[in-house]
């Protein structure tokens, strides 16, 4: 975010971060640290029951009556937060607001209440002011599939601005899509939306009805973030729709990063739009029972779809290729490897000790990816300054200044070539170990085969009948909207496998984005936010 937004940015940091390396970074960026109720929380005794729509809250072997409604809150495992109202017992206790669903016999923890009296000033005063600033409205970090329910703070920041100073305030939604985030080497997208000028009429409402205009504003925020990122309800069905999409995709089209998140965005707001219609029920289960076949066989989809147009002469070719290819690259990639190996074990087994405090200590993380993807890159940070001087003052001990120099830069050399050569030389070893394994089962390949082939068509016929609801068009503004055209659907190109396993040629959309699509009233709206931030 920092690298890409033109103006400098205030990012809101947990103040346990406020230490060490991501201290002295956050410092240098001017960064504003939050003490977040999460991170002094405590487990409560007992644990807790309360039904959706009630206030009433039943606990078993609680402690009720130590809490301070005005100092405390519960928080339920997995669940939200919960404001106390007033304390009858021990075992009885009664919220000012009730839960959304059943909890049932749940532990929980006590969180205190903040006094965030100088981040709301600090961050009214920035504003005013015509700075940035940068907020995780969710409130922390997570690996999970879809968003978090988002705190109230941003609006009571954006909102409180508006009142105090009299100055519009615009919304950047900015989206992180993180593929393999938590590997070494892994990408993120980073997606921005569209300015959103919040109206005067909110800020006005603010002053009388202060709830109202956050939960007015918190639910558009919440929209325009789900525009910027793959929102979906759990894993399996964010692993379904890749999987719909890389069927749906031609092979000889290769999608660019932001046509890829638009395009799995399309097939989540599709499904839950028409989940219970027939066809598409039956489509879903006929793509579980694929994908698990492949699953039990340690097989990819790509793999099914390269299968077809290797014959055995071309298998051979391969493996022979393939595996020359797997060693050399290996081998270049050595050196580097060994020179930073220290490194990587370092980062591996404090990564995975802080993600099982993270996972203990979290209420809402899955695997921790997070904390692992984090940690990895600060631990890489902290550790290779300090082992490369520890190389160049070896080498200048043992040979001199001059070898001493070239030893210095030498690592930084080594080391991408270990990156390069290793992420080569990994992926020709899972090709070469797929081809094999295709060729070793033979027969099933071809039912799989058929079945990709038939799930293909299904799917792309389901679009064209049901694309034209979901993008609330006609046929012919359906056509422009689509990101895939139907005539490169239809297109029949065969498929030559080489030896990286890449694709061949970049997708170039038919009908570029232009700006002359853009209404008056939209390019009156961008002029004003160019203004307001210089």
């Amino acid at each position: 975010l920092l690298s890409h937004c033109p103006r400098p940015i205030g990012f809101l940091v947990a103040q346990k971060s406020m230490h060490g390396l991501i201290g002295f970074f956050s410092r240098l960026f001017h960064c504003i640290p939050v003490a977040r109720p999460q991170d002094t929380a405590k487990s409560g005794p007992g644990t807790l029951s309360v039904l959706q729509g009630e206030k009433l809250v039943r606990g078993n072997c609680t402690q009720f009556t130590k809490l301070d409604p005005s100092k405390h809150s519960i928080c339920p495992k997995g669940e939200e937060p919960l404001r106390i109202k007033q304390i009858n017992s021990d075992t009885e206790l009664i919220l000012n607001d009730a839960p959304k669903k059943d909890i049932d016999n749940k532990t929980y923890k006590i969180f205190d209440k903040m006094d965030q009296t100088q981040v709301y000033a600090e961050v009214w005063n920035r504003l005013a002011h015509g700075a940035a600033i940068g907020i995780f409205p969710e409130g922390g970090s997570h690996d999970r599939t879809e968003l978090l329910p988002l705190k109230a703070g941003v609006t009571l920041m954006a909102l409180g601005t508006m009142s105090k100073f009299n100055k519009p305030v615009y919304i950047v939604p900015c989206g992180l899509n993180y593929f393999h985030g938590h590997r070494f080497r892994g990408s993120v997208l980073l997606e921005f939306g569209r300015p959103y000028k919040i109206p005067q009429s909110l800020g006005t409402l603010y002053t009388t009805n202060q709830r109202e205009a956050c939960a007015t504003l918190l639910q558009t925020i919440q929209q325009l973030m789900e525009t910027v990122i793959v929102h979906a309800p759990d894993r399996e069905t964010l692993e379904l729709v890749h999987l719909v999409r890389k069927l749906y995709q031609p092979t000889q089209v290769q999608l660019t990063p932001e046509q890829y998140i638009v395009l799995n965005q399309r097939f989540l707001s599709g499904l839950k739009k028409f989940k219970d219609t027939p066809r598409v029920q039956k489509l879903w289960e006929e793509l579980l029972a694929y994908k698990s076949e492949l699953t039990n066989l340690g097989l990819r989809d790509s793999h099914i779809e390269e299968s077809t147009a290797i014959n055995g002469f071309q298998a051979f070719w391969l493996v022979t290729a393939r595996f020359v290819l797997c060693i050399v690259t290996l081998i270049l990639a050595l050196p580097g490897t060994a020179i930073n190996l220290p490194i990587g074990y370092t980062a591996r087994i404090l990564a995975a000790k802080h993600q099982k405090e993270a996972l203990a200590a979290s209420e809402v993380k899955i695997q921790g990816l997070d904390v692992v993807a984090s940690k990895k890159v600060s631990i890489g940070v902290a550790l290779t300054p300090p082992l490369y001087f520890l190389y160049t003052a070896i080498a200048w001990w043992y040979f001199g200044s001059k070898e001493a120099i070239l030893t210095f830069f030498g690592l930084f050399v080594l080391s991408a070539a270990a990156i390069r050569f290793g992420e080569e030389g990994m992926s020709i070893a899972r090709s070469l170990r797929a081809i094999i394994k295709i060729k070793w089962i033979g027969s099933k390949m071809k039912d799989l085969s058929s079945l990709r082939k038939k799930l293909q068509v299904e799917i792309r016929d389901i679009v064209n009948e049901l694309g034209p609801s979901v993008a609330e068009a006609n046929d012919d503004q359906f056509d422009d909207w689509r990101i895939i055209k139907d005539t490169t659907l239809s297109t029949s190109t065969s498929f030559k496998p080489n030896i990286t396993g890449r694709t061949n040629k970049p997708f170039k959309p038919v009908n570029p984005w232009k700006s002359a699509i853009i209404s008056d009233d939209e390019w009156k709206e961008i002029e004003e936010v160019q203004q307001i931030f210089g």
